[in-house]
């Protein structure tokens, strides 16, 4: 009898690490697959409303003044950007600049 709880445990357990890491696989997998998606953003912006959370609260912004006057074609390549630069360690990040709608640069 104890013979097979120890037996069906480390049945168990062997499922349970197995699970655990196809969760870390797939999750790692899926990170590399959405990379040249940029994530999904420009389909998520209007998904989930992105250019109105961007006009309700880029003006209380202090950090980062004037984002709510950029196009959403400039929000999309500052994304893409910034994943670029994420996987690059962090590389240009310090450059990135963003405009307005009139092509005028408004802060790094």
């Amino acid at each position: 009898m104890l013979a097979s709880k120890n037996h069906l445990f480390a049945e168990n357990t062997a499922w349970l690490c197995l699970a655990l890491l196809a969760l870390i696989l797939s999750f790692g997998l899926s990170w590399l697959v959405l990379i040249p998606l940029n994530f999904g953003y420009e389909w998520l912006y209007s998904v989930i409303n992105i250019d109105q959370h961007i006009a309700t609260y880029g003006p209380k912004n202090t950090l980062r003044q004037g984002f709510e006057q950029t196009t959403e074609g400039e929000r999309f390549r500052l994304f893409s950007a910034i994943v670029t630069a994420i996987h690059q360690q962090g590389e240009g990040l310090d450059s990135l600049v963003y405009n307005n709608a009139q092509g005028t640069a408004m802060t790094t």
